[in-house]
């Protein structure tokens, strides 16, 4: 599974998963509850995810970022964040650390390597 979609924004998400749903892509939503349940912790986490088997994510990127286009005039950053990678081994998954998420910050930890990195805007 890889996350091709994140926001903070539940509605955009669904409307995100129903379209790529209609393009015949299997989708799920990851922590679509945060929001709901924690919503202090969403601004720092970067919000729900929405991930597609490994095999569908090419399409699934070319697919939102057509939709998306159509509807503002660039790409938003959501797409841009999930595509960011590790800079020390590459990996997409990593998440915030744990004094980002209580305090606030930029931080992050890669699940592969225990690198800790800060995003650049």
């Amino acid at each position: 599974m890889k996350t091709v979609y994140q926001t903070s924004n539940i509605g955009d998400m669904t409307v995100i998963k129903s379209y790529l749903e209609s393009s015949g892509i299997q989708c799920y939503l990851l922590d679509e509850y945060t929001q709901i349940v924690r919503p202090s912790t969403l601004q720092f986490s970067g919000g729900g995810r929405l991930a597609v088997p490994d095999e569908q994510e090419a399409d699934a990127r070319e697919i939102i970022s057509d939709y998306l286009k159509t509807i503002n005039e660039e790409e938003p950053a959501e797409i841009k964040k999930a595509v960011l990678k590790c800079p020390e081994c590459g990996s997409e998954e990593f998440a915030p650390t744990l004094l980002s998420i209580i305090f606030g910050g930029n931080k992050y930890k890669c699940s592969a390597c225990g690198n800790k990195f800060r995003l650049k805007n």
